[in-house]
């Protein structure tokens, strides 16, 4: 696991992650799996096209060179444009991490679970940062105490 910081537009470096918590494994579905060997298969014929000039970092996601893409860069362009293909509202790509995190914490998602996938060290970040209390959360709430109070 390494992390990418960008020093400028053009400089960048693949180092340690900040933390150990950063270092984790998080299983993935069928469909996630297949994805990301298409997305394998995709960047060989891309590092073949480009011959001696694409530098193979062993990037998820690089140009058609092997050099990074920035987030920003990334999501001012495809996410973007996802994110209207998709009929969705447009959203920065790091808010990605917000939305996962509170939809994993309402489908009832243990916080323990949820803070390992964030690498947070503790639950207590988890569940101040990310844990919206919305009304169907509240009206949810209500039903099953009313129901557990009347089944005894």
């Amino acid at each position: 696991m390494r992390a990418l910081t960008f020093k400028s537009k053009a400089s960048w470096s693949l180092g340690e992650t900040k933390t150990a918590a950063s270092k984790r494994s998080i299983p993935l579905d069928q469909e996630t799996i297949a994805a990301l060997r298409a997305r394998k298969t995709a960047l060989a014929k891309t590092r073949l096209a480009a011959g001696g000039r694409y530098e193979n970092h062993e990037l998820i996601f690089a140009d058609a060179h092997g050099q990074p893409l920035s987030s920003l860069a990334l999501g001012r362009s495809t996410f973007r444009k996802l994110c209207t293909q998709a009929g969705v509202p447009r959203i920065r790509l790091y808010d990605l991490r917000h939305t996962s995190a509170t939809y994993l914490l309402s489908l009832g998602i243990h916080p323990k679970v949820v803070a390992e996938r964030l690498g947070h060290s503790s639950t207590v970040v988890t569940m101040n940062v990310y844990s919206h209390v919305s009304p169907t959360m509240q009206l949810d709430a209500t039903s099953r105490l009313a129901a557990s109070v009347k089944n005894g």
